[in-house]
């Protein structure tokens, strides 16, 4: 009876999900798109792939075994310095040396490469031992694209800036399970990409597309703003040289509508996604002049153009829920699908080592946020009051004065800010102490310096501020309606229902909590 025992070999010089380099973007569709289009005839029961790598993960494995693919990392010898003998595709042309391994290999019936980096260490591995198998040298489809619109890169950014990087790369991620594969871009109205922006957003696995200057007239020196997305002709050429873009997504509201022209006008075939980061009303963060009815009914419409809807955390999610029952323009908006997302804290939250109950012989509280306009300081009201009736029993009986400090103030009118926070604090015993806005690395310093978090009570956005302290660890006090406490609720539901009848009730912290549960 014949050997119908078939393996194959797929030269690669790395396994990655997410890379820069479009030929190792996803490798599991590369996977996908050899066993779908070029063994039609027959099954191949084994897969094995080579990569530089000496030491392969367990992230990689796992990865690889879900496609069924065997990794076989490379061998150096542990008597030559790294660094005179880095990693290149020669190991692979040289893989009597580096790859012995592969003579162990019985029955390899086809030797594949899809890159030409690997095209000729393909042809060497063929010829010196397996030259009884076919081989292939594939090149798949060019990728889709997902336009992101945004104004901001900024890895030091805190808030939504910061989860955006976070969304795209789940978002790729997430596709890229199911076997599709997608290169990502994003707008930003920088006119000029940094070389951190530039390095970041590689390593995120995403091109920026800066802004561009109107060259003659009366705007040629104006700056760059959110609404030149809305003119994206003039300020984003670029964009449109774009190829094969599948998704275009857009925040609602902040660049809903922006994302909504340019998906109808320069990529039709395209599906609309839509992420609600806010509800319809003026709101604190983000300026909108139109009254909140009319508000509302222009987040509907923006919703009636969309293929998919997102809504982040809880409340946000419920109050559409209820609100695409209706239909708009005759288009019944709960047809559309609408889901949740659990937003995760960057992982340098997780990283920031935030040691509680040390006693320093103070009280440091810490609030923090987008906090530049009087709108939005009218949202520490109910903290300063808190503050002031604490610091005043504390004095009393302890001859203690807490710290009140808060980042994120404009400091154009210091002054001005502080008297206003006085007359709320209602007490001489504590002075706060104002601070512009803050880089994540000067966030977490403050935070490692805190003794409590009192996040701003900005009812309309989603609140990162109190979930960026929980998951740093510091412990941090919600109103029971907050976006937190309801996140809380629906994520961990044992750990809420436990401190929401502790005599610490509303004080949360990472470990309380186990942040797997998370949602993306």
């Amino acid at each position: 009876m014949a050997n119908t025992h078939s393996e194959a070999l797929l030269v690669f010089s790395s396994w990655n999900t997410l890379s820069d380099d479009l030929t190792l973007q996803q490798t599991r569709t590369l996977v996908n798109y050899f066993r779908e289009n070029k063994l039609k005839s027959g099954k191949v029961s084994e897969l094995y792939c080579t990569v530089l790598d000496v030491e392969v993960s367990e992230d990689q494995k796992k990865d690889a075994e879900s496609v069924g693919v065997t990794l076989i990392p490379a061998t150096r010898s542990k008597w030559l310095d790294p660094q005179e003998d880095p990693p290149g595709v020669h190991w692979l042309v040289h893989h009597d040396k580096y790859y012995p391994g592969l003579k162990e290999l019985q029955h390899i019936k086809h030797v594949v490469s899809f890159s030409p980096k690997t095209k000729n260490a393909a042809a060497a591995i063929h010829e010196s031992l397996f030259p009884q198998a076919q081989l292939h040298q594939l090149s798949p489809p060019e990728p889709n694209g997902v336009l992101f619109t945004f104004d901001i890169w900024n890895k030091d950014a805190c808030g939504l800036t910061n989860y955006h990087r976070t969304i795209i790369h789940d978002f790729c991620v997430r596709k890229a399970k199911a076997g599709e594969q997608l290169i990502a871009y994003s707008t930003v109205i920088d006119l000029e990409l940094s070389e951190d922006q530039k390095t970041d957003a590689k390593q995120c696995g995403v091109t920026l597309i800066p802004s561009k200057r109107k060259e003659r007239g009366p705007m040629k020196k104006d700056s760059p703003k959110l609404d030149w997305l809305l003119k994206h002709e003039i300020h984003y050429p670029g964009i449109g040289k774009l190829k094969n873009i599948k998704y275009v997504v857009g925040y609602a509201p902040k660049t809903g509508w922006a994302a909504a022209d340019i998906k109808e006008t320069l990529f039709p075939d395209a599906k609309l996604v839509l992420i609600n980061h806010a509800f319809p009303e003026k709101n604190c963060l983000f300026k909108m002049d139109d009254d909140e009815a009319e508000l509302e009914e222009d987040m509907l419409k923006m919703a009636s153009l969309a293929n998919v809807l997102f809504s982040i955390g809880p409340k946000i999610y419920e109050y559409f829920k209820n609100a695409y029952r209706a239909k708009v323009d005759g288009r019944k908006l709960s047809d559309i699908p609408h889901e949740e997302i659990l937003p995760k804290p960057g992982q340098v939250y997780f990283d920031g080592e935030v040691v509680n109950g040390t006693d320093t012989g103070t009280c440091s509280i810490l609030t923090y946020g987008q906090l530049h306009t009087q709108e939005a300081l009218k949202t520490c009201d109910s903290i300063a009051a808190t503050i002031g009736n604490v610091a005043n029993n504390l004095k009393e009986y302890h001859k203690l004065c807490p710290e009140w400090k808060i980042k994120g103030v404009s400091m154009e009118d210091v002054n001005k800010t502080r008297r206003y926070l006085n007359e709320k604090l209602n007490s001489p015993h504590v002075m706060p102490k104002l601070y512009p806005t803050y880089s994540v690395q000067k966030l977490l310093r403050v935070l490692q310096q805190s003794h409590l978090c009192l996040p701003p009570s900005c009812y309309t956005d989603y609140s990162f501020e109190g979930l960026e302290a929980m998951a740093a660890g510091l412990p941090t006090r919600v109103q029971d309606d907050s976006h937190i406490a309801c996140m809380i609720a629906k994520a961990f539901p044992n750990a809420y229902r436990f401190l929401r009848h502790d005599t610490s009730s509303h004080i949360y912290g990472a470990e309380n909590i186990e942040m797997s549960n998370f949602q993306h």
